[in-house]
């Protein structure tokens, strides 16, 4: 205990700034406040970049009582997307949204952000629980109200237990360094901890990330892809395991990520929608 009061009283580096020089253009860093590091402890810092090439990292802060600066030369050279780092930066905005909304109430274009971010990544918050289709699942994880009943709570609770889970929820995915975001949905009132955990478990399932887009199971055991609109879009049926199926699956790696979702599946790929069916 005195070995880590002692830590958590000496930062190894505190007042951290990052700074970048280059043609890297990075840009939607999160967190946006970099917390002190700690000695045998690690910080992960996300965003995005424009250019490309070597680009110099420069971090600076204060340890033994004086301000020390380290430079790393980064190659910022585009050679593909990483799925995953990309899922990780979506689920840190989220969470510095979240909080934005918590500090200074509803915000309908930062609402949106978050609705398309989660599409997108496949990320659950209670923003995007309208894309969970199976209804009693829906039901438990909102308590019976809606989405942005839910939600309104969230903005105003400052004390009692609806912001202590709100609290969990976002320090929970503040801490997560994985590539899949634990889900940021509160827990429905009444539920025990194993309740909540298998809740959040389904819902996690319910909306997941492939190919660099998101999909929705539905009551059939279909993925489907949320750019699909049953209204407007018409689909090419293709049987799973079929030749024409295989063919399809050697399209590209991200057709093949796609069909690993399993034997029905609706996606779009160069401009069409495919099902997979039995």
């Amino acid at each position: 205990m005195s070995s880590l009061a002692s830590r958590i009283a000496s930062p190894a580096l505190a007042g951290i700034t990052l700074s970048f020089d280059g043609s890297a253009g990075v840009y939607d860093i999160y967190p946006k406040r970099i917390p002190d590091m700690f000695a045998g402890s690690q910080i992960t810092v996300t965003g995005r970049f424009k250019g490309n090439g070597m680009t110099q990292v420069k971090v600076s802060g204060e340890t033994s009582g004086s301000r020390k600066e380290f430079r790393f030369p980064v190659d910022f050279s585009d050679d593909g997307r990483d799925e995953s780092v990309m899922k990780l930066w979506a689920s840190k905005k989220v969470t510095y949204l979240m909080d934005e909304i918590n500090l200074k109430g509803r915000n309908k274009e930062i609402e949106n952000e978050i609705i398309k971010l989660g599409k997108k990544y496949g990320i659950v918050t209670p923003y995007t629980s309208f894309l969970i289709t199976d209804e009693s699942l829906k039901d438990r994880a909102l308590g019976g109200r809606s989405a942005d009943m839910v939600m309104e709570d969230l903005a105003q609770a400052k004390t009692g237990s609806f912001a202590v889970m709100r609290s969990k929820s976002i320090a929970k995915a503040k801490k997560a360094e994985a590539a899949a975001p634990a889900s940021m949905m509160p827990s429905a009132a009444g539920m025990d901890m194993a309740e909540a955990e298998e809740m959040n478990r389904q819902i996690s399932a319910s909306v997941v990330n492939a190919g660099g887009r998101a999909f929705v199971l539905d009551n059939n055991g279909r993925y489907t892809d949320t750019e699909y609109n049953q209204n407007k879009d018409k689909s090419k049926k293709i049987k799973y395991l079929s030749e024409e199926y295989f063919e399809l699956s050697a399209a590209s790696a991200e057709v093949s990520e796609i069909l690993s979702l399993g034997n029905k599946v609706l996606f779009k790929y160069d401009n069409v929608f495919y099902e997979i069916t039995e």
